[in-house]
């Protein structure tokens, strides 16, 4: 991923290593080597100051760094963390306004996001579907029985102007509207 600055570049792969580069003329040059987490990591974004950079990883971290310290800011974990379905798959900051966000999926089911004013505040949204099974509930033999499904997440991106997250399933995008003017307000309320 290259900053929106166009001055840094962040590289993941299938290795727990993340390399860090800076624009020297006309090319990129390796600055640093950073460690994620102990997994591979997938995926890796900006935030539209080009000073954070986060790392979504196979073993379910979320790891920020401030690019001007090369440290650790905060490491978070995905809300089926411990579990294969937990892996982060896609990490992705608002890119414009004040809003401030951060989201990443997990392999299946969840969407992750966080406030990135604090890093305290998180709202996990399940985008799995429900569904009613076909055999009975022997407690309740007269009553469908509701299952949630586990849906593959395959994408995930913000609305050029922060306005919404779009979150690709196998067979469908969904859209979530973020509360922009909850954002400007430092509201309690929910995210989306």
């Amino acid at each position: 991923a290259v900053s929106p600055d166009g001055t840094k570049m962040c590289v993941v792969g299938d290795t727990n290593q993340v390399y860090l580069f800076s624009k020297r003329g006309d090319s990129f040059e390796e600055i640093a080597v950073m460690t994620a987490s102990n997994d591979a990591s997938f995926s890796c974004d900006w935030s539209q100051s080009s000073e954070l950079f986060a790392v979504g990883s196979q073993d379910g971290y979320v790891t920020v760094w401030d690019v001007r310290s090369q440290q650790k800011m905060v490491q978070l974990e995905t809300y089926q963390h411990g579990r294969s379905r937990g892996a982060c798959r896609n990490v992705k900051f608002s890119p414009s306004g004040s809003v401030d966000l951060l989201a990443f999926s997990e392999h299946t089911s969840y969407v992750n996001i966080v406030d990135t004013r604090s890093f305290e505040k998180r709202q996990v949204l399940r985008v799995g579907s429900d569904t009613y099974s076909d055999f009975p509930d022997f407690f309740a033999p007269d009553s469908p029985t509701l299952v949630n499904q586990d849906m593959q997440i395959t994408g995930l991106r913000f609305a050029p102007d922060s306005s919404s997250l779009f979150v690709g399933l196998e067979e469908s995008i969904l859209e979530y509207v973020v509360d922009r003017i909850g954002r400007y307000s430092f509201a309690s309320s929910e995210i989306i």
